[in-house]
């Protein structure tokens, strides 16, 4: 980004900085909930997995005998107010993340949406005394909530360390906000990253003595359809914020690549995307989306011999770097 933009971002930076203050020396009231609450964020503009991260977090929950809720803005959505995810719902009616992690865990987790957090949080205390932990999906800077515990995850591609406040840069406040975080995560990294290089990225994120690091990495479920025909043509379907990493796992693949269909992060997709992606059915074997992609392609008038070739890459996260310590801290 050009450094032109430089000033603006130091007014951007100076705002969130004064409001950040505010919180913290009691200008403005952070309120605190008698259930444990997890805050998953970042300080970038998207793209860092919190998806698969606030995923990864409720199945440990669950495993640990917690009745969990996942609590979201719902960014996308076309309502307003408290909604709890049902069977009938859309991701216009509450974002396609959300519907993804409804899809994924289905009524063994409470999946709901509110735009302000804190009323998000007492509906849901209502409606479901007996949950154990709530985790607020992307709320790093929704200071509204005092949270229990604040996780705060960074792209290993593009550490908040040598990024700019927007529009410089792709930071939401500046990177004294990890002051508040108990855990950082380094998402999206190298499965063979070495300890060195952990040590290397300890040095520029320089987190205090109360704050513990972890690495994680993405990790692509297997795919039958694909793995059991020989050199399938493909097409690849994705809405997300960087496409990058997702066709390159499939550029490593023995497939052929014939067409990309890449469209912006929680793209809505029109009539005319329809007819593009059935246009482009008829050329390969397989359409191949993301589970976040798929939530929003749910409900569209496609083709039934489209919907069959359409396969969902799901994704999940693998800690690299003590795992227990990880789910100790929280």
């Amino acid at each position: 980004m050009n450094a032109i933009l430089a000033p603006i971002s130091w007014i951007y930076s100076l705002v969130m900085d004064v409001r950040n203050w505010m919180f913290t020396h009691g200008w403005l009231h952070e309120r605190e909930f008698r259930v444990t609450i997890i805050c998953v964020g970042n300080l970038a503009m998207g793209g860092t997995g919190k998806t698969p991260h606030c995923v990864w977090l409720v199945e440990s929950m669950l495993q640990q005998g917690k009745r969990a809720a996942i609590l979201s803005r719902g960014y996308g959505r076309k309502t307003s107010g408290f909604l709890e995810a049902t069977a009938s719902s859309t991701a216009e009616m509450i974002g396609d993340e959300p519907l993804q992690m409804f899809l994924h865990f289905g009524c063994s987790v409470i999946v709901a949406v509110c735009e302000d957090r804190c009323k998000g949080i007492e509906t849901l205390l209502e409606k479901h005394p007996d949950i154990d932990v709530i985790v607020l999906d992307d709320a790093f800077q929704h200071r509204y909530v005092r949270p229990s515990r604040r996780i705060l995850l960074t792209d290993y591609n593009r550490l908040y360390s040598k990024d700019h406040v927007i529009p410089w840069g792709r930071l939401r406040e500046s990177r004294k906000g990890a002051e508040r975080a108990d855990v950082i995560i380094v998402s999206k990294c190298p499965s063979n990253l070495s300890e060195e290089e952990m040590q290397a990225i300890r040095e520029q994120l320089k987190p205090n003595e109360l704050q513990k690091l972890f690495f994680t990495r993405m990790k692509y479920a297997s795919m039958p359809e694909l793995e059991t025909t020989s050199s399938p043509r493909v097409a690849l379907l994705a809405g997300i914020a960087h496409p990058e990493p997702f066709k390159a796992h499939f550029e490593a693949k023995n497939c052929q690549i014939v067409h990309t269909l890449f469209f912006s992060d929680h793209h809505n997709f029109s009539k005319k995307d329809v007819a593009r992606i059935e246009d482009v059915a008829s050329d390969v074997d397989y359409i191949v989306t993301t589970a976040k992609d798929y939530a929003r392609l749910l409900g569209l008038p496609f083709q039934k011999e489209v919907l069959n070739k359409i396969k969902v890459q799901h994704i999940s996260v693998s800690v690299l770097n003590e795992e227990e310590t990880l789910l100790q801290s929280l």
